[in-house]
Parts: structure tokens; sequence; C-alpha cells
């Protein structure tokens, strides 16, 4: 696959005993995270506000 010659191996790993993170793997998981949460909220707030905003016409 075309995939497989994309791929380049991490230039800075953190060995924890028998696992090997990457930092950048880590910053994108907590980014990804922060974007989902924030998106949540979001929504929620948008919600919450357009059912005041349908008390507020009756």
């Amino acid at each position: 696959m075309i995939w497989s010659a994309l791929s380049y191996p991490p230039l800075v790993t953190i060995d924890l005993g028998v696992l090997s993170v990457s930092p950048h793997g880590i910053f994108t998981a907590v980014g990804f995270l922060a974007g989902s949460c924030l998106g949540l909220i979001g929504i929620v707030s948008v919600v919450l506000l357009g059912q005041l905003n349908l008390l507020e016409r009756r």
C-alpha cells in the first residue's frame, strides 16, 4: 500500500518500562479530547440557550 511508504519512525520516544510512547501521540490524544469536550460544551450550551428562548416565547 502507499501508506506504508509514508510512515516514519518517531523522532522522540519515552520508554516507560515495557511501553514506549511518543510525545507527539500523547499531545495528539490530549488535543483530540480537549476539542471533543469543547465541542460538546458548545452543543450543550446552544441547546440550553435554544430551550431558554423557547420558554421566553411562551
